[in-house]
């Protein structure tokens, strides 16, 4: 009687950590998804910004190269004038 009730013990006791260490399991892998989630998140928006900027070079350096043309173009009629 006494083994059986020790043996009844451990099995409740294994239970328990069994059904904690799910419980562990499910609270780390909800919360790395949701940390990666948000990891997406800002990367994505990081790159944005980075890609916004790289635009607005192209859009600052193709304005000069328009400006430096036209430019130009007012010189050379001053000249053949």
């Amino acid at each position: 009687m006494i083994f059986a009730a020790a043996l009844k013990g451990s099995w409740r006791e294994r239970e328990g950590s069994a059904a904690m260490s799910i419980q562990v399991f499910i609270s780390g892998l909800i919360l790395g998804i949701l940390l990666g989630i948000l990891l997406c998140y800002v990367s994505l928006q990081y790159l944005n910004r980075q890609r916004l900027r790289g635009t607005k070079r192209e859009i600052d350096r193709l304005a000069e190269q328009f400006q430096e043309l036209f430019r130009q173009i007012d010189q050379d009629k001053q000249q053949g004038l």
